[in-house]
């Protein structure tokens, strides 16, 4: 109820999982198919009343399906009268035929609505009670309300469309009502003269009650045209009819034609199987003149039924009808129902000709037919069976039934009773018939059968019914002769069963003793003997089943039906001195129809008998086993509360209370007050664990187990009333402690701690300090800690005790107790005592503790500045002098701040906490005094000086030059340089950029601000300072074609700075007037591989050639190293750049150097290294250039010799023809002198061996001594 309206709320649980919830107190969810709906949609409705009125909402439950528009929400108001302005809706139901809302309100008002549209239908008061509860009843148009004070009450609804023609059309549609003719007829009419003929098809398609399915709406659809290109209006209607459902007959009739004309029946036998056609016996004779086999549908007839009436009529046509039935490979109807058909009539000739036909294949399977047959044949027409025989048509057929049947025909009983005795292969019970209906001169045959196949007693009903006592009395007397030979035959020592069971026998039907004889007799066969007894003397049969055991047969012979022995007496003591489970097990099935007979006389007889504890102990465990609680309770009870010698048996007592606690709890109480000897603490454990809490109370009460008892109280039963009252009375320590526990658990801290001193128990003393302080109990708390501190000298008890005492405010007992000897943390609850603002108590403990820095702060919080400063200066620690220097600067003591301040401006780290403290509060004047004090301290350090300067330039600007000039190098300039451009004192900024050597910065600022800042010779030395290369580079390279070495140092070192390689070759390639080495070696170090390539180019140009070489080597320009090998003509050199590519595996490198290194190499060296390293691939170019050269020098050797040879000899051949001068001529000529002698070559060393020194044998040229 808010607000004097009723209000409620309804959840929705979505397969999603998710809950929403709903404003509403009555609500209902249903599932409809909508009109032009694919699917049905879910709709959920829930009704509200609010100090607005009432709303009924309908909404659409989950997303929509696919081919389905969304449901568009309503909201309609629901009316209330003006007489029942406080009624609200109690029940909602959806009526699922009609698909109405139906709305009851608490004052008897029924609404009706549309679930589709939401329109009211319907509204009146229906009761003057209060309707609480609802129903939908069978049939659905009925709804039931439960009234306060009154039975059911059934009201009929009558839908009335309030002239709403679309809300009447929807739901004669939706509901198949009567009471729309004249409407949808109406209708129907008015979209066939528009020409809309589909529409008005649907129209006559959805008319409830089939109104305008009739024969003159389809002459209406036959007489319109059909358009060309369209199909006609008929088969428009007929398809529309066909969506629907099924055709009515004369629409059947109509649309079967055309299409039969046609000859399309696939459509006929398609609309057949999916039951759109509605059979009718025109329908057959229509499509039978069209096509006969095209209707077939699956009918089975009842042929035996048809044979039956056949038969009665005409035998002859019968036989005929069943040769037909059989004559498929699977017969029509069951041979044997057709013989029996036959026999029925007695028509043995028509059935022996039917079996001749069916049986013709002598198949296995028809034995039992063949047999039949000839039986048949033998009794009433021997000379057939005789022929049948005689032709060997079967061979599968029953030879002792045929044999005894045959006998009897004869005449020979001496054969009948040979093959009833010996034969085992005849049908007991169809020979037993056969004889009877024989009826036979000689019964002997029969007794034979029955005697054998244990029908006697259908033996002694047909010879008594039949008038034969003669043949009943001589088998009795004949029995008789029998006594006297038997009782010899026993007397002489006979042990053989057989023996002893016949005169047992005789022993019964004479009543001779007979249950002495069985009980005493050991060889008789109890079975046999029993069996006989059973029909006889029921009694008997049981002392002879009991003596052989014969458990199975004993419990039958008890429990017949037929017989109504009803011996269950007898029964139950057997099963008892029996003991044997499995039997029990038997006996006590659930399915046993004398399981309660033979339970009430176990419970009143046989076990109040026996005094075996054996026998009560198996009886019990089989009723357990049996699962028989009730039953158990009553023997147990028998056995225990009637004081049996079992009485005081400890297991029995405990087995009745478990099972009373198991099956019959109201008397569980009473077991536990009248018995005295069970096994209490288990026995009230387990009622605990079945939730007996008040009879486990009992129990533990009864024996004295207090503590076990007021558990029960606390935990279970969750009375602590009780378990106080309880503990009064008891007033043990043990039970004052769990109640303790418990109360203060439930948070009752005051009984709590009264109770835990009653029991004098500190045991949880931790508890009860949580619990004490979380609800402010400190009085309670003092007094069970002083207990608690009496009985264990803890330390968290004495330091709990002290909190205790600073929270009541008993200071001088603190004091008192802080003063004498202790184990209590005082300085944590000093600690606690500050925590919470209780300062003078803290004051206390700090005080005894000497803990300086925790008194310094209390102090500060109770105001007392100096003795906070004192206490501060004791502990000497920066936190402290933090803490009371905000506090003197809070409270205005500014003398005594600056003291503490003192202390603080000399760490760096607190510093700008402090100016931030004091600027925050604007004392700003206090602040610079107390940096302008601390600048003469020892240990002042750069950031005082800087924090004082940017003071200066906020607060106190005429001092910040002087300031300046006195410290400018013990302050962090950037830090000043932005404090003194943020105040616009700019001549103090040209100061700090000059000594801060931005020289640009200050040149600029002298610029920009020159009212303020600008001094002519300052600035002129400022711009002196200042780098500007980048100015001087064009200047350079303008007057470098002078080629100064100035200049050209200065432009190198430029480019060098630049990094700009390409310039710095081209400015050495182009002027050389510089001091190459220096450059060299400064580039030498270079970390950009370019520069250190011009080193080595430097080094080559100063002939430096190994130095340039190897610089090339650490750089791997190998490309370099040989070409300046190379230059420098050094065969030693470009030997060891061989030798070096050869050991960094550069083969490829090898054979470059090889050309490039071309004339200054010694093949023989080459040799050695390309066959020491195995790489003769490599250097063969070389060799072979090598081989050539030396080749073509040896060739152009020897055309010289050749030539100098012929001339030679051409002179001497001269001079032998020439005469002899005279010796005496003017001036003798010079002749010319022989040309030298060729120097004889030495010999080549041997592989990998060099020349050998003067003084040594030469190597062998090939490793060999030649």
């Amino acid at each position: 109820m808010q607000q004097n309206v009723w209000s409620g709320r309804c959840s929705c649980t979505l397969l999603t999982g998710k809950c929403p919830s709903h404003r509403g107190p009555r609500c209902g969810l249903r599932g409809v198919q909508g009109g032009g709906k694919c699917q049905s949609i879910h709709l959920f409705c829930f009704a509200v009343r609010s100090q607005a009125g009432g709303k009924l909402h309908i909404i659409e439950v989950g997303q929509p399906a696919a081919g389905n528009q969304p449901f568009a929400k309503k909201a309609v108001d629901v009316f209330f009268p003006p007489e029942a302005q406080t009624d609200f809706p109690v029940a909602m139901q959806i009526g699922n035929k009609h698909g109405v809302i139906y709305l009851i309100t608490k004052y008897g008002y029924i609404h009706l609505y549309d679930l589709e549209s939401g329109v009211c239908i319907y509204m009146n008061r229906i009761s003057a009670e209060t309707i609480f509860v609802t129903a939908l009843m069978k049939p659905p148009q009925e709804l039931s309300g439960q009234q306060e004070g009154t039975g059911g009450k059934h009201c009929q609804l009558c839908h009335n469309v309030l002239q709403n023609p679309d809300l009447a059309l929807r739901i004669a549609v939706r509901s198949n009502l009567a009471g729309a003719e004249e409407i949808f007829d109406r209708k129907f009419n008015t979209l066939f003269a528009q020409g809309s003929y589909s529409e008005s098809a649907k129209v006559a398609a959805s008319a409830p009650k089939g109104i305008l399915r009739t024969a003159e709406t389809i002459r209406k659809f036959q007489s319109v045209p059909a358009q060309p290109g369209q199909a006609s209006p008929l088969l428009q209607y007929f398809g529309i009819l066909l969506d629907a459902g099924q055709l009515n007959k004369f629409e059947s009739l109509e649309l079967c034609r055309p299409v039969l004309q046609q000859g399309r029946k696939q459509l006929l036998e398609k609309w057949l199987k999916e039951d759109k056609l509605e059979c009718s016996e025109e329908l057959g004779d229509l499509v039978k003149a069209s096509d006969p086999p095209s209707l077939s549908v699956a009918y089975t007839p009842d042929w035996v039924f048809l044979l039956r009436n056949v038969m009665r009529v005409n035998p002859d046509q019968g036989l005929q009808f069943a040769q037909m039935l059989v004559q498929d490979e699977e017969p029509l109807a069951n041979i044997n129902q057709i013989v029996d058909v036959f026999m029925e009539g007695n028509l043995i000739q028509q059935c022996t000709s039917f079996l001749l036909d069916a049986l013709k294949n002598n198949r296995p399977a028809e034995g039992h037919l063949q047999t039949r047959l000839l039986e048949m044949n033998l009794i009433h027409a021997p000379q057939v069976a005789d022929a049948i025989l005689g032709n060997q048509m079967f061979t599968h057929y029953d030879v002792p039934t045929l044999l005894s049947c045959a006998a009897c025909k004869t005449g020979q009983i001496k054969e009948v009773e040979r093959i009833c005795r010996e034969s085992n292969c005849y049908d007991p019970e169809r020979v037993k018939n056969f004889l009877k209906e024989a009826k036979l001169t000689d019964q002997l045959p029969l007794i034979i059968v029955c005697d054998r196949f244990d029908f006697v007693h259908d033996l002694v009903l047909y010879l008594y019914r039949n008038n034969l006592r003669n043949t009943l009395k001589s088998t009795y007397r004949k029995l008789k002769l029998l006594l006297p030979w038997l009782e010899s035959r026993i007397h002489d020592g006979c042990e053989e069963p057989a023996t002893h069971n016949a005169l047992a026998k005789i022993y019964i039907d004479s009543n001779n003793t007979p249950e002495r004889f069985l009980k005493e007799n050991t060889f008789y066969d109890s079975a046999v003997v029993g069996k006989y007894c059973e029909k006889r003397d029921p009694h008997l049969a049981c002392v002879a089943y009991e003596r052989g055991e014969c458990d199975l047969d004993l419990i039958k012979v008890c429990g017949s039906r037929v017989q109504r022995n009803s011996l269950f007496k007898s029964e139950a003591r057997y099963l008892v001195r029996r003991k044997d489970p499995e039997l029990w097990a038997n006996v006590l099935e659930e399915n046993n129809p004398f399981r309660r007979q033979l339970i009430d006389q176990v419970v009143q007889t046989a076990l109040s008998e026996t005094q075996d504890p054996e026998e009560v102990s198996v009886t019990v465990k089989a009723f357990m086993t049996a699962d028989l609680p009730n039953e158990l309770i009553e023997l147990l009870e028998k056995i225990v509360l009637d004081n049996s010698v079992f009485s005081e048996h400890r297991n029995l007592q405990n087995l009745l209370i478990l099972t009373a606690i198991k099956a019959d709890r109201t008397r569980v109480m009473e077991y536990i007050n009248k018995l005295d000897n069970y096994d209490a603490p288990d026995i009230a454990n387990i009622a605990i664990s079945n939730e007996l809490f008040e009879e486990a109370f009992a129990i533990f009460k009864k024996f004295d187990v207090n503590t076990s008892a007021i558990q029960v109280l606390i935990e279970h039963i969750g009375n602590l009333d009780r378990a106080y009252e309880f503990a009064e009375r008891c007033n043990e320590p043990a039970v004052w402690s769990q109640l303790a526990r418990a109360q203060l658990q439930r948070d009752l801290v005051k009984e709590a701690i009264d109770s835990y001193i009653k029991a004098v128990d500190p045991s949880a003393y931790m508890e009860v300090v949580n619990a004490a302080s979380k609800n402010n109990n400190w009085e309670d708390l003092v007094k069970f800690l002083q207990m608690a501190r009496k009985k264990a000298r803890e330390s968290y008890v004495e330091t709990e005790l002290i909190f205790a005492l600073a929270k009541t405010n008993r200071l001088a007992e603190l004091e008192e107790f802080v003063s004498g000897p202790n184990n209590a943390h005082i300085q944590q609850v000093g600690d606690r005592c500050y925590d919470e603002g209780m300062y003078d108590a803290a004051k206390l403990l700090y005080n005894n503790v000497s803990n300086f820095a925790r008194l310094a702060s209390t102090l500060v919080h109770l105001g007392e500045y100096q003795a906070a400063v004192d206490s501060g200066r004791k502990a000497n620690s920066t936190r402290t002098w933090k803490e009371v220097c905000f506090a003197c600067v809070d409270g205005e003591e500014f003398r005594l701040a600056q003291i503490c301040g003192l202390h603080i401006v000399i760490h760096a780290d607190e510093l700008e906490d402090l100016i931030s403290y004091y600027q925050d509060r604007a004392y700003f004047e206090e602040l610079i005094a107390l940096l302008e004090a601390a600048l003469g301290l020892e240990r002042a350090h750069m950031g005082m000086f800087t924090e004082l300067a940017i003071l200066y330039s906020k607060f106190k600007p005429q001092k910040m030059r002087e300031h300046l000039e006195l410290f400018w190098s013990r302050v962090n300039i950037p830090k000043v340089l932005r404090a003194a451009e943020q105040a616009h004192l700019w001549a103090e900024l040209v100061f700090l950029y000059d000594k801060y050597e931005e020289f640009d910065n200050a040149a600029i600022t002298m610029m920009s601000h020159a009212t303020d800042a600008w001094k002519e010779g300052p600035f002129k030395d400022i711009i002196a300072k200042m780098n500007q290369l980048k100015l001087v580079k064009p200047y350079l390279r303008s007057v470098q074609s002078h080629n100064n070495k100035s200049v050209n140092e200065a432009l190198n070192n430029l480019l060098t700075d630049e990094e700009d390689f390409q310039g710095l070759r081209a400015s050495i390639d182009a002027y050389d007037h510089f001091d190459t080495i220096d450059l060299a070696q400064r580039l030498e170090k270079h970390e950009l591989i370019e520069f250190r390539r011009i080193a080595a180019y430097l080094y080559k140009g100063n002939n430096r050639w190994r130095q340039s070489v190897e610089l090339c080597k650490q750089d791997k320009l190998y490309k370099d190293a040989m070409l300046y090998a190379a230059e420098s003509k050094d065969a030693e050199l470009a030997e060891t750049l061989l030798q070096w590519f050869l050991e960094e595996d550069r083969k490829e490198c090898f054979a470059a150097c090889l050309f490039a290194s071309y004339d200054l190499l010694h093949p023989d060296v080459v040799l050695e290294l390309a066959w020491r390293n195995n790489i003769m691939d490599f250097a063969m170019p070389y060799f072979i250039q090598v081989m050539r050269e030396y080749m073509t020098k040896v060739d152009e050797f020897a055309a010289k010799v050749d030539e100098l040879e012929e001339a030679d000899s051409q002179r001497k051949t001269e001079e032998e023809v020439t005469e002899p001068q005279p010796i005496v001529f003017g001036q003798q000529l010079m002749l010319p002198a022989s040309p030298a002698p060729v120097a004889a070559q030495p010999p080549y060393p041997g592989y990998g061996y060099p020349a050998a020194p003067a003084g040594f044998p030469a190597q062998p040229a090939y490793g060999y001594n030649m």
